[in-house]
């Protein structure tokens, strides 16, 4: 098995320790760090049994053990450039651990309790990527134990989000589907509801979303995303390129 797989595992293995076995505030952290090390080195993976040289930055000069290899960004480039393509929500959940990631990084590490559950869509994301991309399964590369952590912390994900889902549609049917639906910024569920009793209200994350609706396209959005005018940043630059 090439070396990047295994480093992959490896992480992965640290990370869910650090998930579930410890006590310290800030396990969600490392496990943040470690599990997202774990898929950049397993999409890296899939590069490299393509071709080798397809993991590094610059492939023009000379590679050596020190030679900088590319990023998520650059590695989805690549992925679309050789055939593969991602879906939108499977993107979303890479780019969601990898803002938590650099957040962590380059500023500073906030305790949270969507942490645990982006880190469950992320071993979702693992787990179907072996299968359809790397041709294995995950269960054939840890053991029994830690195979076990992992289905309970995608299960307790999927369970939350169906409990989530059968709200929405409860209060939709009560209001007659009149209520909107938008994207947790918190937890990236599409699970809010702008709820007549408790507004804008996240059902994954049962807290009130820090969100209102764009004046312009009606969509419901983060509030740092509308300008002073409650115009979203999309409907802001679609004005700005028509002038």
């Amino acid at each position: 098995m090439n070396p990047l797989f295994d480093n992959a595992i490896d992480s992965l293995r640290v990370g869910i320790d650090f998930l579930c076995n410890s006590s310290m505030l800030t396990a969600p952290k490392h496990s943040i760090l470690n599990v997202y090390h774990s898929i950049e080195l397993l999409l890296k993976e899939k590069l490299f049994r393509i071709n080798p040289i397809l993991i590094y930055k610059d492939i023009d000069n000379p590679i050596t053990d020190d030679s900088y290899t590319i990023g998520l960004k650059q590695i989805l480039a690549r992925f679309r450039n050789v055939g593969i393509i991602l879906t939108e929500k499977d993107s979303k959940v890479l780019f969601d651990l990898q803002g938590r990631r650099n957040r962590i990084e380059h500023h500073a590490f906030v305790a949270d309790e969507s942490h645990k559950f982006v880190v469950g869509k992320a071993v979702r994301f693992i787990m179907s990527f072996l299968e359809e991309h790397l041709d294995c399964s995950l269960e054939e590369h840890v053991d029994e134990v830690l195979y076990g952590k992992l289905r309970e912390i995608v299960m307790t994900y999927e369970e939350r989000l169906r409990e989530a889902s059968e709200r929405i549609s409860s209060r939709q049917y009560m209001t007659k589907g009149d209520c909107k639906i938008g994207t947790c910024p918190n937890c990236s569920n599409e699970t809010v509801l702008d709820d007549p009793e408790k507004g804008l209200f996240c059902f994954f994350c049962y807290q009130p979303a820090g969100m209102a609706e764009c004046i312009c396209c009606g969509e419901l959005v983060p509030i740092d995303d509308l300008d002073e005018m409650d115009n979203c940043s999309v409907c802001l630059e679609y004005r700005i390129s028509r002038f």
